[in-house]
């Protein structure tokens, strides 16, 4: 809990024009679909920032069988065991 209090004391108010232009819009460049395993830190692998990407996180990384188009990609589980 000690990152939550940091990120409301440090991180939020260092980056609130970020958070305040995010409240409005989002423009994700990306849907990203992973694992829920904590191991897997989306934004870490991906060197994103808020808003940056559409986050689907679930058991076993199971993509929707419809619609998906070519360029969305999961992230493979197989390296985080």
């Amino acid at each position: 809990m000690q990152g939550v209090i940091h990120f409301k004391e440090h991180e939020f108010p260092a980056h609130s024009e970020t958070f305040a232009e995010l409240k409005t819009r989002q423009r994700p460049q990306a849907l990203f679909i992973t694992c829920a395993d904590s191991r897997v830190v989306p934004s870490l692998l991906t060197q994103t920032k808020p808003g940056n990407l559409f986050l689907c996180r679930n058991a076993g990384n199971i993509e929707p069988a419809y619609g998906l188009e070519e360029r969305f990609r999961h992230n493979g589980e197989e390296r985080y065991g």
